[in-house]
């Protein structure tokens, strides 16, 4: 490790506590267990950059049952259905079963609404709200395939899919996929059927009662390994399987349901991971034979912190280099009492003669009649404010303005909130986190004269985020954004240390995480950050097998560098090169 240096007092004193970016060049390959890429552990909290591998689980026969459910399948296609899963059978069974879906309703009685197992000689059979179809098609057993199941209960119209083994076994020799070919099985089956909602689904096990994994039917167990398994609510074609099959499931795409993965932590968890959803359809895992990942195909990229971590949807390719970044931004507040007043300086007002937004990002802890969370005082005065109910309303006094008031008919709410005002010609509209709540015609203001910012006071307690003021209308889908500079005329958010006057602490509601994998922008996930004021936090770059770390640094910035050969503004606090090992590194070391 020739390549090191180190700002030690930068980062015990400010880096955790304001924004930064962790930057990793690695070379990720099969491991099967989580990798920590960097670890930053203290007294009070834990950073961390990991990677998860996503690969397979391993069903077994015998005691205990080993089950995938999800109890409470929310929108299970009710006419129109595709099914898809990659699996490995290890060892025949009377009726393996894949897939099962009981809906606890009177039309599908004590039988299984949906239904995909194999039945000796008959080979893969589907069952749908009574009807059967054995479609003579055996799993090749000991190989990984794909099988797919499309119906649409409109024409009943039956299709299943299944890959070619000796195709699979010569595409995998050279280092390609196998796509599927036409449709192994084509049959009529459930004409004008409706499949009930709200039922639970499981793989691998037959159940005889609704939701009860002790009324498994012994000789319907699957035994082998599943890798991922996906859902839709509309019929897809041999070509929309096999884009599938090429490119990686995102979650968002038109009519997918569910898409589940399976990385290492869902042993841990008992949990599976739904591309689509955080909480709706998360498929309860027990009795899973092995608590490592086998056959690993991807790796999940997560960043935590405390208590919370966040990982992205977007696999990182096993046996690849990928660049990985992880921005941890956090937003401050000013914070004042009933009688503390924030002095912005001094404001043009003729610019917002015609046309004008004010934005303003607030939390009122507790509000006196007509208090003021943002004015400019001088020979025309306006002003954003609230009354003792917590309505918004926005003032103006001036020569031709004798003491105007407009209320917004509703309460601010006791959380942190958005509050705009724009004004387009006579129109003045008032939004609440993007929401029109009030809107009054025939408005006018002379705004001409110039005056001075103030922020709080007249019996306004509470936290103010961010101020913008532009000599434009913002519509709607603008008001919240990060718009651009065009026609800004004022700008305003605390830092740490901007005042010593000030208390200025973090906005828990206005913190998040964002991940890049290649130079493309992944998920941004609000979180709660935990202050750290220990002095001497220690970083371990945790290197596994198969993961080979080339290159990590720590920047003291918020924006995430969108391609890998960009040399990113702004001061580097930690920085490392040519290779790591595993090594813990305390702030107090300045050369390795």
């Amino acid at each position: 490790m020739e390549a090191a240096r180190i700002a030690t007092r930068e980062l015990r004193r400010a880096a955790w506590n304001h924004d930064f970016t962790v930057e990793v060049s690695a070379q990720c390959g099969l491991h099967p267990a989580p990798c920590a890429l960097l670890t930053m552990r203290s007294v009070h909290a834990r950073y961390a950059v990991t990677l998860d591998p996503v690969g397979s689980i391993a069903f077994h026969r015998g005691k205990p049952q080993s089950w995938l459910m999800v109890p409470g399948m929310v929108g299970f296609p009710e006419q129109r259905l595709t099914v898809e899963c990659l699996i490995c059978p290890f060892r025949a069974a009377s009726y393996p079963t894949l897939i099962s879906y009981r809906s606890h309703t009177r039309e599908s009685g004590d039988r299984c609404a949906f239904a995909l197992y194999e039945n000796g000689r008959a080979g893969l059979t589907v069952a749908i709200m009574g009807q059967s179809c054995e479609t003579g098609i055996r799993l090749d057993y000991s190989q990984w395939q794909r099988i797919a199941v499309t119906w649409d209960g409109r024409t009943g119209s039956l299709r299943v899919f299944q890959d070619d083994g000796q195709a699979s076994i010569s595409a995998a020799l050279a280092h390609s996929t196998a796509t599927l070919g036409e449709a192994r099985f084509s049959a009529t089956l459930g004409l004008g059927q409706s499949i009930p909602g709200g039922g639970c689904l499981v793989f691998g096990q037959m159940p005889e009662r609704f939701r009860d994994p002790s009324s498994f039917l012994n000789d319907y167990s699957f035994c082998g390994s599943l890798m991922s398994m996906s859902i839709w609510n509309r019929v897809l074609s041999r070509d929309d399987l096999n884009r599938h099959t090429l490119e990686a499931i995102r979650g968002d795409e038109a009519g997918l349901v569910a898409a589940w993965r399976f990385p290492q932590s869902s042993h841990e968890q008992g949990e599976g991971w739904n591309l689509c959803s955080e909480k709706e359809n998360v498929p309860l895992l027990s009795g899973i034979a092995s608590r490592s990942i086998k056959d690993v195909q991807g790796l999940r990229f997560c960043a935590g912190m405390g208590t919370v971590a966040v990982a992205s949807r977007q696999l990182v390719p096993a046996n690849s280099c990928a660049h990985l970044a992880a921005t941890f931004e956090r937003s401050w507040n000013v914070v004042l009492g009933s009688r503390e007043v924030l002095d912005l300086g001094e404001w043009r007002g003729g610019e917002m003669a015609g046309e004008f937004t004010v934005e303003v990002i607030m939390a009122a802890a507790r509000a006196a009649a007509s208090c003021h969370v943002i004015r400019c005082e001088g020979q025309t005065s306006w002003a954003i404010g609230l009354d003792d109910a917590r309505r918004p309303f926005f003032s103006v006094i001036g020569e031709r303005e004798q003491g105007q008031e407009w209320h917004a008919p509703e309460s601010l709410p006791p959380r942190r909130v958005r509050l705009a005002v724009t004004r387009s010609r006579a129109m003045m509209q008032m939004f609440i986190d993007g929401r029109l709540t009030a809107e009054w015609n025939d408005f006018a203001m002379n705004s001409e004269s110039d005056g001075r910012l103030i922020a709080g006071g007249r019996g306004f307690a509470g936290r103010i985020g961010k101020i913008r003021i532009w000599a434009r209308c913002l519509s709607p889908e603008e008001l919240g954004g990060e718009q651009a500079e065009t026609h800004l005329l004022y700008r305003w958010q605390p830092s740490p240390g901007q005042d010593a006057g000030l208390v200025i602490a973090p906005d828990p509601a206005a913190t998040r995480i964002q991940l890049n994998l290649n130079g493309e922008r992944l998920d941004t996930v609000p979180i709660q950050l935990p202050i750290l004021t220990d002095e001497n936090p220690t970083f371990s770059i945790g290197v596994a097998e198969d993961v080979t770390v080339n290159s990590l640094r720590i920047l003291k910035r918020p924006t995430i560098p969108q391609t890998a050969q960009l040399e990113p503004p702004g001061e580097i606090l930690l920085e490392f090169g040519g290779g790591l090992t595993s090594v813990a590194l305390p702030c107090e070391v300045r050369q390795l």
